[in-house]
Parts: C-alpha cells; structure tokens; sequence
C-alpha cells in the first residue's frame, strides 16, 4: 500500500489499530498497514517506552516452570523477534523515517524494549 501524505490537520505520531489496518504518522507521512502480530508486538512496546516486556508477554505465553519452560521462552523469543522484525521491513518499505526509527529503538531478546534516543509522543 503505497504511503498518503498527512493532512494539515494531523500532526501527531501515531500508531494505531483501526479495524484490520494500522495508522501509522510520523514526521509528517501516514501509511496503513494491514495488521500483524509483529504490528500488535511494536504497538504494546510504544505504549510502555523505556519497560522491558518479557517474550513470554509478547507471545502471550504461561509462566509455568517446568522442564520444558527454557525450551518454550526460547521459541518464543524467536517467534517475536521474527514477527517484530518482519513487521519492521515492512514499516520501512512503506515509511522510511518511521522505520529507521523504530529499528533503532526497539530492541528484541527474552525482554524487548522500545527505547528511542529522544521521547516520542504516541497517539495510540
């Protein structure tokens, strides 16, 4: 979906859910996208900048503690960090600025994090 230029009006940063597509506006250019895990995964980092999210947040996993809980945080931790990776080319393809931001402030491992240089405002 190629990107639409922001209107006057809308100013702010956004990264939002509506119906199946996300609003995204940053520094002046707003794209949709359609939704993604990846998308969802960035969007619960954006609202909590500065907090580490454990993978098992993100992929929506039981803290049980049993012999197999390494093996499951592990595939966890590569699942979401594939989706949130995913979901970062395609934010750069569609919007270059955003996505060169993002990928230098989100950060992905057992705990990811969105951590950007300066504070950015959301409208979530």
């Amino acid at each position: 979906m190629a990107p639409l230029q922001q209107s006057q009006v809308e100013k702010d940063n956004v990264f939002r859910l509506e119906g199946h597509y996300w609003t995204l506006s940053y520094g002046g250019l707003l794209v949709r996208l359609k939704d993604s895990k990846g998308l969802r995964d960035i969007a619960r980092l954006i609202e909590r900048p500065g907090s580490r999210l454990h993978v098992s947040e993100l992929a929506s996993l039981s803290s049980a503690a049993d012999s197999s809980s390494a093996q499951r945080i592990e595939r966890a931790r590569v699942a979401v960090t594939m989706r949130i990776h995913n979901a970062l080319g395609r934010i750069g393809k569609e919007h270059h600025a955003l996505g060169r931001h993002l990928s230098h402030a989100v950060k992905t491992g057992v705990a990811c994090t969105y951590e950007p240089e300066t504070p950015v405002k959301w409208k979530l």
